[in-house]
């Protein structure tokens, strides 16, 4: 009779796309499961459908990998139940769908569903209390390293301003009450790698009240003399 096939690639965090910052190791995370017999070699391959006859991604016995990805994917799943793929220091050029194939001792078996790559860059936003826009002091500000365009795995990041290394690890930066002493240019990178945000300028504007008194200052010294 018919064999049927269960065979599921799994992205463990989100059904989304996978999604990667330039410069960074990407893991697609896959389980698989067959009808029987001995699995014998497993591969990964890159846009395309069938995967057969083409250039590989990684392979269980090292044969044919595409120069693209030598030296840099490897397949870290077994030969069982684990198809999981790294692949190291992505570029933009490896954006595309990735797909798993595996041969068994009576068989030959493709993924009907590839997974997506998405190589993306992180940057900063901000939101505050302001209403017009301008931060000034007193403000609750939210620093944020974000893709552009899709969502990472859960991270610990490195915050940088004015070229030192912050302490926090988080997503976010937040001030719930700024000051000047806040003021510099921000840029974030994922902890494991990757490419570095371009910098963020933050501009703190000195509150009206404490503007209104150093006016009053300078005119109080203004007429003492």
């Amino acid at each position: 009779g018919l064999k049927w096939l269960v065979f599921k690639i799994v992205n463990i965090t989100h059904e989304k796309p996978v999604c990667a910052v330039r410069g960074s190791t990407v893991v697609i995370k896959c389980t698989y499961d067959y009808p029987d017999g001995q699995v014998k070699e497993t591969m990964w391959c890159f846009n395309d459908e069938d995967c057969m006859d083409t250039k590989y991604v990684c392979h269980s016995e090292n044969m044919s990998i595409a120069s693209q990805f030598k030296d840099r994917a490897e397949c870290l799943g077994d030969k069982q139940k684990n198809c999981t793929l790294k692949v190291k220091n992505v570029t933009d050029t490896d954006t595309g769908e990735y797909r798993f194939r595996f041969i068994t001792e009576k068989n030959k078996w493709t993924g009907q569903d590839g997974v997506t790559l998405n190589i993306t860059g992180l940057r900063v936003l901000m939101n505050s209390s302001s209403r017009n826009g301008t931060i000034i002091e007193g403000d609750s500000v939210n620093l944020t390293c974000a893709t552009k365009g899709c969502s990472l795995n859960p991270s610990e990041f490195i915050w940088v301003k004015d070229k030192q290394h912050l302490l926090e690890t988080l997503s976010m930066l937040h001030f719930n009450s700024i000051s000047c002493q806040h003021e510099g240019n921000y840029s974030c990178a994922l902890k494991d790698g990757g490419d570095r945000s371009e910098e963020f300028q933050l501009d703190i504007q000195v509150g009206t009240l404490l503007a209104v008194l150093a006016a009053v200052l300078v005119l109080l010294v203004y007429f003492k003399r």
